[in-house]
């Protein structure tokens, strides 16, 4: 069953913890542990390094950092890059009696150092940017039916970790280097992790020289997420269409809006007052030079009184609304927004800029009456003697000489 890519074997933990984090955002970054120890039989982790880097180099979506040679210090230092997944290769080990599973790491002297489930679960506790642990090292998934959380998987599953994939069952190192090839091939081309599991079983199965002929069993997922772990490259885009559909349908309506304004001054026949000019207190001119028109107040008077057009100012200190302009005693008056109160406060307004009075010429072309004198009289012809024009002759043609 755990062959079948139509079916996913998960051993899903319900700890009280949020189980939800979103995927992680390419690159990725890769803590690669190698912890080799002195007293433990000796491992090929230097070749399965090389696999694992040469597989995520292809895609160039990953980040890899590598301890060669780690100590516990050494790993603590490196927590603090945030990484995305950390891979452990190396040895582990798994107590029948107390139930307790740890990894074997180097100290500065040499020695072996016994990292358990309760220091691994305190160092990996809130670690925000994690998503997953692969322990590549034996007997890491094991745990005693009556404490599961002793395990060594369970017991990160419990502190917070997303996902964690373990061995149940002493590994060849052959099979755990195939094992790595296998699944991170898969995580490279944006696979889900348990689709990637089960594919990585079926290399395990497919290979006849490994000395247990059951070592596609051995590898174990413990998981509280149902989260992808990597973030589909399409989730982006659909992102930034959502995005831009949004700005667009924005800009849509304040077009829209700007238009309708438009629309209904043109059809109201509304104007737009930016500029006064008053004489004692009374308003004598309006006008718009932006606009190109001006009136003056007893033309504007007699537009408003016929329903001709409407006046109006922009509200100072407000993004909505109109102030009208409205005739009382014989005025122009400003109707305010609050209560209707009408007030004469035009005076707020620059006034309007003077016009330069209309040549003669232009007056008279315009049809407006000349007095006499004030045309410039067209200049007579020169006369002759002999009483006749004197015009110029014609202009004559170069010739060329003969």
């Amino acid at each position: 069953l755990v062959q079948t890519e139509q079916f996913s074997v998960v051993r899903y933990i319900l700890v009280p913890l949020p189980g939800v984090r979103t995927p992680a955002r390419p690159p990725l970054r890769i803590l690669l542990v190698s912890a080799s120890v002195p007293a433990a039989p000796g491992l090929d982790l230097e070749r399965e390094r090389r696999v694992i880097e040469s597989t995520w180099k292809l895609s160039g979506s990953a980040r890899l950092r590598v301890l060669t040679r780690c100590s516990l210090e050494e790993f603590e230092r490196e927590l603090e890059l945030d990484p995305h997944i950390i891979h452990f290769m190396g040895h582990g080990e798994f107590d029948a009696q107390t139930g307790q599973g740890c990894l074997l790491f180097p100290d500065r002297h040499g020695q072996t150092f016994r990292l358990g489930a309760e220091t691994a679960a305190l160092l990996l506790d809130n670690r925000r940017s994690l998503r997953l642990v692969v322990l590549n090292a034996c007997e890491t998934a094991r745990a005693l039916p009556e404490r599961p959380f002793e395990g060594l998987a369970t017991r990160l599953v419990a502190a917070g970790v997303p996902a964690v994939v373990a061995m149940g069952e002493p590994i060849q190192d052959a099979a755990a280097i195939a094992f790595s090839r296998s699944l991170y091939q898969e995580l490279a081309r944006r696979r889900p992790l348990d689709l990637a599991l089960c594919r990585a079983r079926k290399t395990l199965a497919a290979y006849p020289s490994f000395e247990s002929r059951a070592a596609w069993a051995v590898p174990k997922l413990f998981s509280r997420t149902r989260e992808p772990l990597v973030e589909p490259p399409w989730r982006r885009y659909v992102k930034v269409v959502l995005l831009a559909l949004a700005l667009a349908a924005v800009a849509s309506g304040l077009l829209a809006w700007k238009l309708w304004r438009h629309y209904d001054d043109v059809v109201s026949g509304a104007r737009l007052v930016t500029h006064a000019t008053l004489e004692n207190g009374r308003v004598v001119e309006v006008c718009n030079p932006a606009e190109g028109w001006s009136r003056t107040a007893q033309q504007a008077m007699h537009d408003i009184e016929r329903g001709d057009a409407q006046y109006f100012t922009k509200s100072r200190g407000k993004t909505t609304g109109r102030i009208l302009l409205l005739v009382e005693d014989g005025e122009l008056r400003l109707q305010t927004e609050a209560d209707g109160i009408t007030a004469n406060n035009l005076s707020s307004l620059e006034p309007c800029p003077r016009r330069e009075p209309a040549a003669p010429i232009e007056r008279a072309l315009r049809g407006a009456t000349v007095p006499r004198g004030a045309l410039p009289e067209p200049a007579a012809p020169e006369t002759t003697r002999t009483g006749k024009l004197q015009l110029d002759p014609p202009p004559v043609p170069n010739q060329e000489k003969q």
